[in-house]
C-alpha cells in the first residue's frame, strides 16, 4: 500500500469508530421511561414461572426501572399482597384459571395484557 491509501484507511477507521461511539454515549446519557420508579415484583412458586419472571425483571431494568425481588409466593399470598399494596407485579397469572382470586385483588390491582392468551398449557405455547 502507498502512504495515501494508508492515510485514507486510517481516516475511514477513525470515522467509523467515531460513528459507533456516538450512539453508545447518547444512549447511556438517556434515562429510560422507568427511571426513578421502583417496582416490587413477585414470582410464582412453580419453577416454570421463574424464567418468565427473570425475563420481565431484566426487561424492566433495561427500561430504567429499579426492580425489587422477585419474592417467591404462592397464588393466594401474592393476590393478597398486591391488593394491600405490598407488591406491584406478578407475571405468572393464569387467566381465566386465576379469576377465582379476583375478589381478593380487585381493589388493589389491575390486569394488563397477556403473555399467552387462551389455550396455553404449562410448558407449551
Amino acid at each position: 500500500m502507498t502512504k495515501p491509501s494508508l492515510s485514507r484507511l486510517f481516516a475511514v477507521a477513525l470515522s467509523a469508530g467515531a460513528m459507533l461511539a456516538v450512539p453508545v454515549t447518547s444512549l447511556q446519557a438517556q434515562e429510560g421511561p422507568g427511571a426513578g420508579t421502583t417496582v416490587r415484583m413477585a414470582q410464582a412458586t412453580w419453577d416454570t414461572g421463574w424464567f418468565e419472571a427473570a425475563v420481565y425483571k431484566q426487561l424492566l431494568e433495561k427500561l430504567g426501572y429499579t426492580v425489587e425481588g422477585p419474592t417467591t409466593l404462592d397464588n393466594p399470598p401474592f393476590y393478597q399482597a398486591v391488593s394491600q399494596g405490598d407488591l406491584d407485579l406478578w407475571v405468572n397469572g393464569w387467566f381465566p384459571l386465576h379469576n377465582s382470586y379476583e375478589s381478593t385483588y380487585s381493589q388493589g390491582a389491575e390486569l394488563v395484557g397477556y403473555v399467552a392468551k387462551g389455550g396455553a398449557l404449562e410448558g407449551y405455547l
